[in-house]
């Protein structure tokens, strides 16, 4: 929320300081006039014109002697309407002007807190914290509490949002709270209490208090109301579609979203456009809706490319969509979220967590302001780590695409040789070789005859018998063992356990392809059907004949026949 209001907070504030500073040189309707010229150009996004009019009225100061808060006040204004870099040339003159000026109510705190919101805004969060602890210690210099307070609201905001340290977030808070209840504060300064709300219940969301953070939610919305801030109500029901998304509450989390939609898109408030459309997604995977949370995925990875914003659940939904593109086959999909986690990890190691350790403990009776920088260590060897992490998941990444490429080769060179076997089993049985009865040196009559009983073997089946030896053939065929084992050699062109085994596997097949019953036996059940003693043996003969598994041709052959 606090991305939202930054730049309307700021104006409101320079707006708060220049009225208050009116002197005699001009009317406060004059001043009046101005402003409320000024406020229009700007909300118009007209800054070159709003720009023209500081100018102008600028010079009616220059035949003063002596700086004055109204003279910086206008290069406040100023700095509104120019770009980052020359706005903060106009704050850095503004800082060491006002070292001329003796009792400054405003500056140079006013100036060091707009830098930090302007730092901000270009998501250099070292330097937005460096000027609003600058901001902080200058206020309390010129006791100028609110001043003291927003800045130390800023503070907290950086401890919440980007350095992950929400109890330290939570007794900042405190403090500031103790102040808009004093007196009318709540009243003067109400967008500033509710952000207040807003952060606690973040923050008690962020540590699983979800108990506290519904507390703050609910207090959040009777108090926007309560001070006619509807457009801030939306933000605390928000938070709590956010609540319920991670209780598992999905439905409810999708009527609270959808509810504060609309106001997050009005607002321009990219930061939690993002993190909307991640608990979008998160619900509707919740309900098993994956096209919808694919959709709101997406979302975030186009506002993410155009923006690049940091948020840590934009690392989640990067992980959900890679692991979609992996499944999908998606291949350039999945390198490009794989680089799109390595951007991220580079923004938070970079940007973020830098921040954490940096702020001294304003709550163990030292001065804040004194405190020094204890940037985190080690950042080079995270990011070392980071650019490991994300070198493993390219690796891996890419050698299960290798892995499903070849597998997928195979199972087609698989199938094609299913369907070879399949086509050929019935037109090419064993054939006899056309070589000359001499070359065996066996009598022609012996082998002719030995021909014609294998001949009858096989037409019959006789391989199917178990445990069956060159001796049992050659006293079924009538020649002895040696002369059997020649011709078959010299004949079939293989030994005799080929052969047979041959013999039984072409069998097996061709009762697999026209026998329904035979197909569903198991594969035990086949091997002794067919004569082998073991299905190892069976197997074994199975992949030499085919070069596949058994149980893949069964496979195979019962969706041939389903098909």
């Amino acid at each position: 929320m606090r991305n939202y209001l930054t730049m309307k907070k700021s104006i409101l504030l320079i707006f708060y300081s220049i009225l208050l500073s009116i002197n005699n040189i001009y009317s406060q309707e004059e001043h009046s006039t101005f402003l409320d010229t000024y406020y229009n150009l700007i909300e118009s996004n007209k800054k070159d014109s709003a720009r023209n009019i500081t100018i102008n009225y600028l010079k009616k100061f220059r035949h003063q002697d002596n700086i004055s808060e109204e003279y910086l006040d206008l290069y406040m204004l100023l700095s509104e309407t120019d770009n980052f870099d020359t706005a903060i040339l106009y704050l850095d003159t503004i800082i060491s002007l006002s070292k001329s000026i003796e009792k400054n109510y405003h500056y140079p705190a006013t100036a060091y807190y707009e830098k930090g919101s302007k730092y901000y805004d270009k998501k250099n969060y070292i330097k937005a914290l460096d000027n609003y602890l600058l901001a902080y210690s200058e206020a309390k210099k010129q006791q100028n509490e609110y001043l003291e307070i927003i800045s130390l609201n800023n503070l907290g905001l950086l401890k919440l949002e980007r350095a992950g340290s929400e109890r330290e977030a939570i007794k900042i808070f405190q403090k500031c709270e103790t102040y808009y209840k004093k007196d009318t504060n709540i009243s003067t300064y109400p967008i500033d209490y509710l952000i207040l709300i807003y952060s606690y219940s973040e923050a008690y969301r962020n540590i699983k208090k979800l108990d506290s953070s519904l507390y703050y939610n609910k207090f959040g919305i009777s108090e926007s109301l309560r001070l006619n801030t509807n457009h801030i109500k939306d933000y605390f029901i928000f938070s709590e579609g956010i609540n319920e998304s991670i209780k598992g509450n999905f439905e409810a989390s999708l009527d609270s979203l959808r509810w504060s939609k609309k106001r997050l898109i009005e607002n321009k408030d990219i930061g939690n456009i993002i993190l909307s459309n991640y608990y979008f997604g998160k619900s509707y995977l919740g309900l098993n809706n994956n096209t919808k949370a694919l959709e709101h995925f997406k979302k975030i990875d186009t506002l993410f490319t155009e923006n690049l914003i940091y948020i840590p659940e934009i690392r989640l939904a990067y992980t959900y969509l890679k692991k979609n593109a992996v499944k999908n086959n998606e291949l350039k999909e999945g390198i490009k979220y794989i680089e799109k986690i390595q951007k991220l990890d580079s923004l938070f190691i970079n940007n973020f967590k830098v921040i954490n350790n940096t702020f001294k403990d304003e709550f163990n009776n030292k001065d804040l302001q004194e405190e020094k920088y204890n940037l985190v260590k080690q950042l080079e060897d995270k990011n070392s780590e980071s650019i490991y992490k994300s070198y493993l998941l390219v690796f891996l990444f890419i050698a299960v695409i290798s892995i499903y490429y070849f597998l997928n080769k195979k199972n087609k060179y698989y199938k094609k040789k299913f369907n070879e076997i399949v086509d050929n089993i019935d037109s090419n049985p064993i054939t006899i070789k056309n070589n000359q009865f001499k070359e065996l040196k066996i009598p022609e009559e012996i082998i002719s005859k030995c021909l014609a009983s294998l001949d009858k073997f096989e037409k019959e089946n006789g391989f199917l018998k178990p445990n069956l030896t060159t001796y049992n053939l050659s006293k079924i065929i009538g020649v002895n063992t040696k002369y059997l084992t020649k011709i078959i050699k010299g004949k079939k062109g293989k030994s005799f356990p080929n052969y047979i085994n041959e013999l039984r596997i072409r069998h097996a097949i061709k009762k697999l392809k026209d026998d329904p019953i035979f197909i569903k036996y198991t594969i035990s059940s086949i091997a002794k059907e067919v004569g082998f003693s073991n299905t190892i043996s069976f197997s074994q003969a199975f992949k030499k004949y085919t070069n596949l598994n058994p149980s893949f041709f069964i496979q195979e052959m019962i969706k041939s026949k389903k098909s």
